[in-house]
C-alpha cells in the first residue's frame, strides 16, 4: 500500500497504514502489521509537552501490541489497530 507522507523527512518506511505525519512524529501501521513510530531529533531534544500524556500513549500502544488478535482476519486486525490507535492519539 501506499502513503502519501514525508519521505524527504521520514525517509523511506515499510508502511502498510499512515496514522498521523506531523513535524514532530510520524505514526504508521507497518508491513508486518505491527505500530511503529519515529520522532525528529527536536521532538526527541525537547520531549513532550506533557510526558503524563506521553506515557499514557507508549503504554496504550504495549497493549495495543499484546492483545489477542490473531483469529482475525488481516483486514480486521488493520481496522482495529488502525482504530486503536487513531483513538489513543486524539
Amino acid at each position: 500500500m501506499t502513503a502519501d507522507y514525508n519521505k524527504e523527512r521520514w525517509g523511506e518506511l515499510n508502511l502498510k497504514y499512515l496514522i498521523l505525519d506531523s513535524d514532530d512524529y510520524i505514526v504508521f501501521i507497518d508491513d508486518e502489521g505491527d505500530p511503529d513510530w519515529i520522532t525528529s531529533s527536536d521532538y526527541d531534544k525537547k520531549g513532550p509537552a506533557t510526558p503524563e500524556k506521553h506515557h499514557d500513549i507508549l503504554n496504550m500502544v504495549a497493549l495495543l501490541e499484546c492483545k489477542p488478535i490473531a483469529h482475525l482476519s488481516e483486514n480486521d486486525r488493520l481496522n482495529f489497530k488502525r482504530w486503536c490507535l487513531l483513538g489513543v492519539l486524539t
